[in-house]
């Protein structure tokens, strides 16, 4: 027998030291993005005062003062960094001054400028773009310096699409427009969107002719390996879904088909098609059993790591999921280089406090949020889960039959014995014709995909659980068979990824990759039909709101992290939430209350009566963008981008009816949509409308009959 030492050493928990520094730094950030604040020089020369006041109260062995005056010094950077930021945007907007009569005016502006990346297809899948840094305004003839980027969209590029490259030099005759949303409740402001990424304003060039490249950048290895991938991707690929999921699992590109984007975000493995760190994680294992096979020390293993992920992050065009994946791998990396191993919630929390020094409105991005609420909750509620429903099995499996005992009186240990006890039990008195070795095998053999899947989920249930005030907030529906999908969806996940390595490491021998890439291709389709399968209606929460968002998380991590740590009653007040957010019903508005929606051309009015009860009149759409084929049609359809939230933050859980006017694009273009999407009731059309546009009429009639939903088709009575 062996008993563990009683001092043990407890696991990272809410005392890690970058996670107050970090919360406080958001903070500062949330209040500078709500009210004017001063300027931020003022606000970095009071971080230095609280700095020095909290070495003085160090120094005089003051603990109290000095904690007080560090999370003053936090806030004032967060603050001092959103002041700098906003300032930096008007600085951007100005840059614009010279331009804006002709923005008004739509008139055409030859710019000139230097390519930031590879062109990326664009939503209308007939053009392409990419981020341009402009140095040069022409303007009647003369050239004007200038400094803002923008994002310039090239239609019908051709050849263009396969020359472009980073680094050239280009002059375009383009139509500058600012960054336009839907000014509607709940929906965030479009120039904060692109101003995450680095955008200011958008070009749009309507022929490849009007582009000229002055000088041509050379083409480095990795970029024309992402290329040729690219090519071999959309060829060998048997429809365009399927190369959209390679792509996206590959090289990073978004998912431009609205059908496929949206099964996968209602099936809840959206995620897994975003390049993020489980590509990352894969890269770093697969490499890693490469280094540990071929007997390296341990000690050089992160200075060949980090070189290969360094390449992986350039590969993908520094993708912002990866960059934010790579930071938290170098931290790790870092630290067992100078033997300082970090624990995650650490590293997360340094390297976010790090990305939002550099990009300060990052904070209301719902990809940033979402990001790092994933890793925080692998990080602080996975982990105490794993050791209560998981671990225990592990040891079990690991000391059966095992002539020596661990005696620790941790939970986990003493789950693991009386687990262990009774596999032992099971074999005396129903399997002793078994060999205890042959048991053993047996067991063992069945435990290991077990324990992995159970794992799997253990995750997913985490990750969910941490993350349902962000799903409200961000107007993404709960995942319902989230956990159940995700587990399946890894077992497809994994062998496509680890296919489309094996091609791009084979490249240089066509056969070989193509192969891989087909294999691969096959298996992309099983898991397009497997996700397809999912099909009902999504479940949304309403914003949650601040105060029960704070009071919901610091129950849940305290469940999870105090000194006595309850997974299940956490589960349980996750569950709770949900339950309260979806079934109970929200007080109705005491009089009647009409909302005109913005949806650009187009109408779309809700109507709201006392009691709960709304109707929409109208849906809006926008017009469909280049060929009309069905998937056309579906770019121009408003019911999560503008609907759904408008609904959520109006408290609004199912619509009465949704009225149809008449049917024009821009006013029954998302109708389709919506009843996917949202429970309706009832749907009322005109009668004498409905025969005249046959293609919508049979897409509401499909999207009705898969709800059981009734059409009612109205006309006018005479008096």
């Amino acid at each position: 027998m062996e008993r563990a030492p009683a001092d043990r050493i407890p696991p990272y928990g809410l005392l890690s030291p970058a996670l107050p520094a970090a919360a406080f730094v958001v903070a500062g950030l949330e209040i500078a993005r709500r009210v004017p604040v001063a300027a931020a020089p003022l606000l970095q020369a009071g971080m230095g005062g609280f700095l020095a006041a909290a070495a003085v109260s160090l120094l005089c062995r003051r603990r109290g003062p000095a904690l007080i005056a560090l999370a003053l010094a936090f806030l004032c950077g967060g603050l001092a960094l959103q002041s700098g930021e906003q300032a930096r945007f008007r600085r951007a907007r100005a840059a614009l001054g010279p331009l804006q009569s002709r923005i008004e005016s739509g008139q055409t502006v030859r710019l000139e400028g230097v390519t930031g990346e590879l062109p990326k297809p664009g939503p209308d899948g007939e053009s392409v773009e990419a981020t341009v840094r402009i140095d040069t305004v022409w303007s009647r003839g003369d050239a004007v310096k200038a400094d803002f980027s923008a994002l310039v969209r090239v239609y019908a590029p051709g050849s263009l699409a396969a020359d472009w490259r980073r680094g050239d030099r280009i002059q375009v005759l383009a139509r500058i427009s600012l960054p336009r949303g839907f000014r509607n409740r709940g929906s965030m402001p479009a120039e904060i969107y692109y101003w995450n990424q680095n955008i200011v304003c958008l070009a749009s060039c309507k022929a490849p002719a009007l582009l000229e490249r002055i000088r041509q950048a050379p083409e480095g290895p990795l970029d024309r390996l992402y290329r040729k991938l690219a090519d071999r991707i959309r060829e060998l690929a048997e429809s365009r879904q399927t190369a959209e999921v390679l792509e996206a699992l590959l090289l990073g590109r978004n998912v431009t088909s609205a059908d496929l984007r949206n099964a996968y975000i209602d099936a809840g493995v959206y995620h897994l098609l975003v390049i993020s760190g489980s590509h990352l994680t894969l890269l770093a294992l697969f490499f890693g059993g490469l280094l540990a096979a071929a007997r390296l020390p341990v000690r050089w293993r992160p200075w060949i790591l980090l070189p290969v992920l360094a390449v992986y992050v350039d590969f993908v065009q520094g993708q912002v999921s990866v960059v934010r994946a790579f930071l938290i791998v170098a931290l790790f990396l870092a630290g067992s280089l100078a033997a300082r191993p970090a624990g995650l919630p650490n590293a997360t929390a340094l390297a976010a406090v790090l990305l939002l020094a550099y990009k300060p409105w990052w904070i209301a991005d719902p990809g940033f949020q979402l990001t790092f609420g994933a890793v925080f909750a692998l990080a602080l509620a996975a982990e105490p889960m794993d050791r209560l429903w998981v671990r225990p099995w592990v040891l079990a499996g690991r000391g059966l039959f095992s002539g020596r005992i661990n005696l620790d009186n941790a939970p986990e240990q003493a789950r693991g014995r009386r687990l262990r006890f009774g596999l032992e039990r099971l074999h005396f008195l129903w399997v002793d014709g078994l060999s205890p070795a042959a048991f053993c095998r047996l067991v063992r053999g069945g435990l290991t995909p077990a324990v992995w899947s159970a794992r799997s989920l253990l995750a997913t249930a985490a990750v969910l659980m941490v993350t349902v005030p962000l799903l409200a907030a961000a107007h993404f529906p709960v995942p319902v068979a989230g956990m159940a999908c995700t587990a399946a969806a890894l077992v497809l996940v994994w062998p496509i990824l680890v296919l489309l390595g094996g091609a791009a490491l084979l490249a240089s021998w066509p056969a070989a990759s193509d192969a891989l890439v087909r294999a691969a291709a096959a298996l992309a389709e099983i898991l397009n039909r497997g996700v397809a399968l999912v099909d009902a209606v999504p479940l949304w929460l309403p914003p949650l709101g601040a105060a029960v968002t704070a009071a919901y998380l610091a129950l849940l991590l305290c469940r999870l992290r105090g000194r006595r740590s309850r997974p299940a009653l956490a589960a349980g007040l996750c569950a709770l939430l949900l339950a309260a957010a979806l079934w109970v019903p929200t007080p109705g508005s005491l009089e009647p209350r009409l909302s005109v929606l913005d949806v650009g051309e187009g109408e779309a009015i809700l109507l709201q009566a006392p009691g709960g009860r709304a109707v929409l009149v109208d849906t809006g759409g926008l017009a469909p963008v280049g060929s009309r084929t069905e998937a056309a049609l579906n770019r121009g359809d408003l019911s999560r981008r503008v609907l759904v939230p408008v609904l959520l933050e109006s408290g609004i859980r199912s619509l009465d009816a949704l009225v149809l006017t008449h049917l024009d694009f821009d006013h029954a273009g998302s109708a389709a949509g919506l009843l996917r999407v949202f429970p309706v009731r009832a749907l009322c059309v005109s009668a004498a409308d409905w025969p005249r546009a046959p293609q919508l009429a049979a897409r509401l009639s499909e999207a009705a009959g898969e709800r059981a939903l009734p059409v009612r088709l109205q006309a006018a009575r005479a008096r």
